[in-house]
């Protein structure tokens, strides 16, 4: 018993173990993790030692004790068996018989497994002319096998059983009988050795097991071998079963393993290669079951020419009073299969019958009908079962149908018609040539495109599935036809990903007799099953008849519908229509046609047409994918010279975002995605490329404020700059849409010098708010010249560039939005010279607009602004001491005036002045707060 644990108990301490050790149970006991030691000593031996005790740091470290496992399982197994003193050496208490074998010259060899220790061996008999002879010509000894395989003394074979099972046959063609044994119990796992017949064990030897984790501890691997021809290559082949094989999440479910041999490469030395692998063979794969206790050659049940053989399954189909089921797997070509298997269970052949199928014997016909028969042992129940064969019928079919190609268009333009119509035509009789007693049922399965997985390509019409199955009643002469039809899948054809009539779809019919009928007792046998099959090509309808590639040729052209040069952009015009038109201007037929198309600045919104659709649309690289539709069910397919409109719609609002493209692109391609079905060749039709030029609309007003009028004090003789005065000029620009200004450039003008050289006057500083919307080339000026020599200068009051020298920077307006505005403050000195030469002069500035470097309309056809400031002269008054007031006289006055208001008032008020009056002065200042307030008209001097 293996204990493993991975926690500490947190019952009392139990009897269990205790019990187990006095019943002679030896105990193993294995720690995962921080399992408690001193428990896992109470469990392995009572708590006197670490015997039998193991730790592992996790489950996945299990297999580092595996190996001492073993030695424990080996070490036990030799003392419960009582192996002391050597009383059991050479054929000593040697269990002769555990298995027999005649082989075709009708030598015997006996198996004794418990020769040698439990090494095992094979003593065998020589035939003689009438019987066997009843004296050994010889048995395997313990050191033939050890030295064979370079294993010492052989003491790591002990305990293998060798003997336990035993076959034989001829791999290499060459006329040599090999004896193969099972050694179920080697290293707990089973091995299984061959060797040639009346000779010693020599380089033709072999030994076989199977590799990687398929060769699991204790599954008994050699329990049951079997050496037969299979597939009647004159080679023989071999089953070995190992019946306590463990399948994950389970357990003893069962293998047997098929190594067929080939005449190219025979013999077992190709199934030693670790790239070999064997046919596995796991019955139902029922828990416990022990699918392969028992093995045999059941002879040609079937009468189709090849060997069958008859697998036990004791374990299986357990019920209170039963166990058992054996399965009779049919030779073939390739040899076994899951598919082409006979199950019997125990229980339907009577009451009582306990692992039934833990024998079988077979090849024999008892009852001389012809027909192989087999026996079954169910030993707890003390029986034998004798199976006879049951009669085997078989089974012609034949798919007829009138052609074997579907036009492909026209298989879609008349859907509701059946695309391709066929017959499925069925007769059974029996192989010994005697007719039915009664009828039987026959359970048919048609499937269509059989040899695709999905996406299968047709469905049967009222089936609306891609299989029918149906079943009927026959007899030796009766012979049914079955008719179908066919209509294309739609959801398959119109998938360019599944889309493929470059290869045929197969119509295949696979038959069977009804469960009901198998379960009848002495019911006939089915040969080998089989199927008829036919396939159905598809013409595409191109110009070469069952092509596999039309070649088509698409055109494609694209106009605008508002067939202007120049679209202006605003918040009211956002929707731009383009007009797509595709041809197939070939003689095939295209399939799968789509088109691309990029549009970059503007964004696809929607389309309208009857024969397209949107497929896909990745808004990132603003590309829209579409696919021209037929009408017919099909959708996705051009016939020559149809003709495909599409109308798109984009929407322009993102370029209304910085109002800065000056056009847009719409580029497109049309192409068909499936490439093994449609060629063009000529692709440079396939092309098209439009380009739309676009404006944007604003209104830009430009208005200023300044100062009118300075006054210079004339008593000042000595130049010094705190005394001159500034002049300041304010502009500003505002946007009242509906677009956004992209760029614009405002040139700011002033007098500098006069055509002599003199100055007039100087840019002190320039600033544009705010300064994200707006910059200014130039900011501050250099300081004036404070060492100039003063020089008089001759200047008329009004002048402008026409008569002097004007100096000019630039600001530039970036991104000014709708209902935005921007400030332009400049600051001005006039020259020293010009205070002393002149009793007055004026110094004026003006602002221009300039956008038509970029794609604007300016609805405002003013934009030009000109500020003046006038200054003039002055020499400061002379002091005049005030008169002496008489208060009283004032007092008098206020209050005779306050009077007379209070009854002006009065009036007015009586008269509802006051009312209308308000009300429209309230609504006139809240426009003007909306609007922003505006400088005084008396500021402003405009130069037209």
């Amino acid at each position: 018993m293996v204990v493993i644990t991975d926690g500490a108990a947190v019952d009392s301490p139990g009897d269990a173990a205790e019990i187990a050790r006095e019943r002679g149970i030896i105990i193993a006991a294995i720690g995962v993790g921080r399992a408690n030691s001193n428990e896992l000593k109470d469990i392995a031996n009572g708590g006197v030692s670490d015997e039998r005790v193991f730790n592992v740091k996790d489950y996945s470290s299990l297999n580092k004790v595996l190996l001492s496992l073993q030695k424990i399982i080996n070490d036990t197994a030799v003392t419960l068996e009582d192996n002391v003193g050597g009383l059991n050496n050479d054929l000593v208490n040697c269990i002769s018989g555990t298995a027999t074998h005649i082989t075709k010259n009708r030598d015997l060899h006996v198996g004794a497994v418990n020769a040698f220790n439990s090494f095992g061996s094979i003593v065998s008999y020589s035939a003689k002319i009438f019987d066997i002879s009843l004296n050994y010509s010889k048995y395997l000894r313990t050191d033939d096998f050890a030295k064979y395989l370079s294993a010492g003394d052989g003491t790591e074979f002990m305990e293998s059983y060798i003997g336990y099972s035993i076959s034989s046959g001829q791999f290499y063609g060459d006329g040599q009988t090999f004896i193969i044994t099972g050694a179920p119990r080697f290293k707990a796992k089973g091995i299984v050795y061959g060797y040639v017949s009346n000779s010693a064990i020599n380089n033709q030897s072999f030994s076989l097991h199977p590799t990687d984790n398929l060769w699991q501890l204790g599954a008994y691997y050699g329990q049951s071998i079997l050496a037969l021809d299979l597939n009647n290559d004159n080679f023989d082949d071999l089953l070995i079963s190992a019946p306590l094989y463990s399948n994950q999440g389970g357990y003893d479910q069962g293998r047997v393993f098929v190594y067929m041999n080939d005449p190219t490469s025979s013999g077992p030395n190709k199934w030693n290669n670790v790239t070999y692998r064997p046919q596995i063979l796991k019955g139902s794969n029922v828990l416990q079951s022990r699918f392969g206790f028992s093995m045999s050659n059941a002879g040609d049940v079937d009468l189709d020419g090849y060997s069958d053989v008859i697998i036990g399954s004791p374990g299986e189909e357990t019920t209170p009073t039963t166990s058992g089921a054996v399965y009779i797997y049919f030779g073939s070509p390739d040899g076994l299969h899951e598919s082409k298997k006979q199950k019997i269970v125990g229980y339907t052949l009577g009451s009582s019958l306990k692992n039934f199928g833990a024998y079988v014997f077979g090849g024999y016909d008892f009852d001389e009908n012809g027909y192989k028969d087999v026996l079954v042992g169910a030993p707890p129940s003390s029986k034998v079962v004798l199976m006879k064969s049951r009669p085997i019928i078989d089974v012609t079919s034949k798919i007829v149908m009138e052609t074997n190609v579907v036009n492909i268009i026209s298989c879609v333009e008349n859907q509701a018609d059946v695309c391709i119509q066929f017959k499925v035509c069925v007769n059974i009789s029996r192989r010994d040539g005697k007719l039915f007693e009664q009828d039987w049922e026959l359970e048919s399965t048609l499937s269509v495109d059989a040899k695709k997985s999905k996406q299968k390509r047709f469905n049967i019409i009222g089936e609306n599935a891609h299989v029918s199955k149906f079943s009927s009643i026959y007899n030796s002469t009766k012979k049914q036809c079955f008719v179908f039809g066919l209509q294309l899948e739609a959801g398959t054809v119109n998938n360019p990903f599944s889309f493929d009539f470059t290869f045929p779809a197969t119509l295949e019919h696979i038959y069977d007799l009804k469960d009901s009928v198998k379960q009848q007792h002495l019911s006939p046998l089915l040969s080998t099953l089989k199927s008829d099959s036919v396939d159905i090509n598809f013409d595409l309808g191109c110009k070469e008849p069952l092509t596999t590639l039309c070649t088509s040729d698409i055109s494609s052209s694209v106009k605008s519908l508002t067939n202007k040069s120049t679209v202006v952009v605003d918040p009211s015009h956002q929707i731009f229509a383009l007009e797509v038109t595709i041809i197939n201007m070939g003689y095939d037929p295209a399939y799968f046609v789509h088109f691309n198309i990029t549009s970059l600045l503007v964004q696809y919104i929607k389309m309208e047409s009857s024969c397209a659709e949107v497929s896909h649309q990745n808004t990132t690289l603003g590309v829209t994918t579409f696919r021209v539709l037929s009408k017919s069910v099909y959708k996705h397919y051009m016939k020559s010279g149809t003709t495909c409109t599409a109308l798109l719609y984009f929407d322009m609002s993102p370029l209304l975002v910085e109002s800065k493209a000056s056009e847009f692109n719409i580029s497109g391609i049309v192409y068909t995605s499936q490439e093994n079905t449609s060629a063009d060749p000529n692709i440079e039709n396939n092309k098209f490329f439009f380009t739309q030029n676009v404006q944007y609309e604003v209104e830009l007003n430009i208005y200023g404020s300044g100062d009118t009028l300075i006054f210079f004090n004339e008593s000042i003789s000595t130049y010094d700059q705190k005394n001159i005065p500034i002049v300041y000029h304010n502009y500003t620009v505002r946007n009242f849409g509906p677009s956004t200004l992209y760029k614009g450039q405002l040139t700011i003008q002033w007098p500098e010098t006069t055509e002599s050289g003199h100055k007039i006057a100087l840019l002190d500083h320039i600033s544009c708010q705010p300064e994200s919307n707006c910059i200014c080339a130039l900011r501050n000026t250099t300081a004036p010249d404070t060492s100039q020599t003063l020089v008089q200068i001759n200047l008329p009051f009004l002048y402008n560039c026409s008569d002097v020298l004007c100096a000019q920077t630039q600001c530039e307006i970036r991104h000014l939005q709708p209902h935005y505005h921007i400030t332009v403050n400049a600051a001005f000195k006039p020259w020293f010279s010009v205070y002393l030469s002149l009793s007055g002069f004026r110094v004026f500035s003006s602002l221009s607009l300039d956008v038509y470097k970029y794609p604007v309309i300016n609805k405002n056809e003013r934009t030009h602004f000109t500020l003046s400031t006038s200054i003039q002269r002055s020499k400061p008054n002379d002091y005049v001491a005030p008169e002496e007031l008489n208060v009283g006289h004032i007092i008098g006055g206020i209050l005779g005036g306050i009077a007379a208001l209070a009854a002006i008032i009065a009036v007015m008020w009586k008269f509802g002045f006051f009312e209308s009056k308000y009300a429209k002065l309230k609504q006139e200042m809240q426009m003007r707060a909306d609007a922003e307030e505006r400088p005084q008209n008396e500021n402003i001097i405009v130069n037209e």
